[in-house]
């Protein structure tokens, strides 16, 4: 995803003429929703600076030619929704290819200062399991014990070269 994506997208039109389109972000901007960015620490460390702007300000200006603001200036303004909430999700850790384990590099002092930072302790195997058979009654206890086995041989490091697959990852795995 490119800093651009974040905001607008270029799109065609039924009869062939090119404009801009929303992101869901800014239509939830727009719309006073709760956006989930999940996934961030996978993106470039510019790629959120980007938003820096609606995100601490509650504003941003758009490749149309429109602004969001929290109060109208003129007709190309947008309002933001005063119940507009950001969630980032990422890793506060990585694992090297050597092994190690390191801070990630993407909790530049920049993105500390858009987001409250609330680090959750990893589950340990057994509450990892108690949450996949909670929330998946009807799983193959066999297919859930694969996936339990798969996590712990990663975490590990016996699988050398992968990160350790994460509760979010062994959940859409279940699902």
């Amino acid at each position: 995803m490119s800093a651009r994506d974040l905001l607008q997208r270029r799109s065609v039109n039924s009869d062939g003429s090119t404009g801009w389109s929303h992101s869901p972000l800014i239509q939830a901007a727009i719309d006073g929703d709760l956006l989930i960015l999940d996934g961030v620490d996978r993106l470039d460390g510019d790629t959120l600076t980007v938003i820096h702007r609606l995100i601490v300000d509650r504003e941003v200006d758009l490749f149309d030619g429109t602004r969001l603001r929290m109060t109208r200036e003129d007709e190309e303004t947008i309002l933001v929704h005063p119940s507009f909430r950001v969630v980032a999700l990422g890793c506060t850790r990585t694992r090297l290819d050597d092994g190690t384990i390191t801070d990630a590099s993407w909790l530049t002092n920049e993105l500390l200062g858009m987001f409250s930072l609330h680090r959750l302790p990893n589950l340990q195997p057994v509450e990892q399991d108690a949450l996949i058979r909670t929330c998946f009654p009807s799983a193959p206890k066999v297919f859930v014990e694969s996936i339990m086995k798969f996590s712990a041989a990663l975490s590990s490091g016996q699988l050398t070269g992968l990160a350790p697959l994460s509760t979010r990852q062994a959940i859409r795995l279940t699902r």
